[in-house]
């Protein structure tokens, strides 16, 4: 018993899949970028922390270049994790989106499938009592 709702519902599943997956793309490169922030600042507390050497560093200069390498990516990083944030926002809005639309079109098939059959329920009944009623020897003679 398919109705005209089947074929929309599987279109809508399939769009539904596709906005989850996109969003847990999102989602996994934000936790990249959030992964590569941590790693930024456990370098960065680990050189502070480190008092051998640091002095033959500074008067090299590598200290400062260390940590203005560091600022800079990390000042990239958070460019990009806003950027993600913005992403996620609207691929969860997608998600949230066609996840409402394959419920309404799986709500939609139903009920047509409910109707269907209840249709045909009733179409049986009344052949029945046509035909009950038609016969001279059928139920209207007992």
């Amino acid at each position: 018993m398919s109705t005209e709702f089947d074929d929309i519902r599987e279109i809508t599943a399939i769009m539904e899949e596709r906005a989850l997956a996109k969003h847990r793309d999102v989602l996994a490169q934000e936790a990249a970028v959030n992964r590569e922030i941590v790693e930024i600042e456990k370098l960065r507390y680990q050189t502070l922390r480190q008092d051998d050497g640091a002095q033959a560093r500074r008067m090299l200069g590598a200290d400062g270049l260390w940590q203005g390498w560091l600022a800079q990516r990390r000042m990239h990083l958070n460019q990009d994790l806003a950027m993600l944030r913005v992403r996620k926002a609207d691929s969860l809005h997608a998600a949230q989106t066609a996840f409402a639309r394959h419920q309404v079109t799986t709500n939609l098939a139903s009920d047509a499938r409910a109707e269907q059959h209840q249709r045909r329920i009733s179409q049986s009944e009344r052949r029945l009592e046509e035909g009950f009623h038609a016969d001279p020897d059928g139920w209207d003679s007992v």
